[in-house]
């Protein structure tokens, strides 16, 4: 049901949920988002490579470790005009 509202944005609600982890903050380093998200490592990143495929979040390697990569929202994802204007529909249909 989520997915068919979010489709005009070209994400899932997997994507969703990730997109919605990052919106208030500045950039999370990718384990601590596995961590908060409870997701597999992996599992995240193919998440996270399709949504910066697709531009709507930048991935930039750490400052002071260049293992670390920290994810971050793009502006025009922060905007909100990809996924912002779907959430009415979605939660008028979940809760009528």
């Amino acid at each position: 049901m989520y997915d068919e509202h979010l489709r005009p944005a070209g994400v899932r609600i997997g994507q969703y949920s990730i997109l919605a982890a990052l919106y208030y903050v500045q950039s999370m380093p990718l384990l601590k988002l596995a961590a908060r998200l409870e997701l597999d490592r992996t599992t995240l990143t193919r998440s996270v490579a399709r949504l910066d495929r697709d531009g709507l979040i930048s991935i930039e390697l750490g400052s002071s470790d260049n293992r670390v990569r920290a994810i971050s929202i793009t502006e025009a994802e922060f905007a909100g005009h990809q996924t912002q204007p779907m959430l009415p529909g979605m939660k008028q249909r979940a809760f009528g």
